[in-house]
């Protein structure tokens, strides 16, 4: 409506051209305003699928006897290589994957 104002201000348009103009200002501001709310959604999802991750990851830590954990463990992608070993060392033992 401000940027209408605006533009009618020291125009020579006509009120066709006046009101031609108005309805794409509107429909301009109104496709910025869905890619801004989409934006804000995709925002949102990641903050959430962010805190899940950081509920649901296992962290560094000492387990002591008797104790357990459970969770969900990450590994980077290395799209160049064909093999992952994991190796899980528990007091003089290490457990390979």
């Amino acid at each position: 409506m401000f940027l209408d104002i605006l533009l009618a201000i020291g125009s020579n348009e006509t009120d066709s051209e006046k009101a031609t103009t108005r309805a794409e200002n509107q429909r301009f501001y109104a496709n910025n305003q869905s890619h801004i709310e989409a934006s804000q959604n995709q925002i949102e999802n990641t903050l959430e699928a962010k805190i899940k991750m950081e509920t649901l990851l296992l962290r560094k830590t000492t387990l002591f006897p008797g104790k357990t954990i459970a969770g969900l463990v990450h590994f980077h992608r290395h799209d160049e290589s064909s093999k992952f070993e994991i190796h899980l060392p528990v007091e003089a033992r290490k457990f390979s994957f």
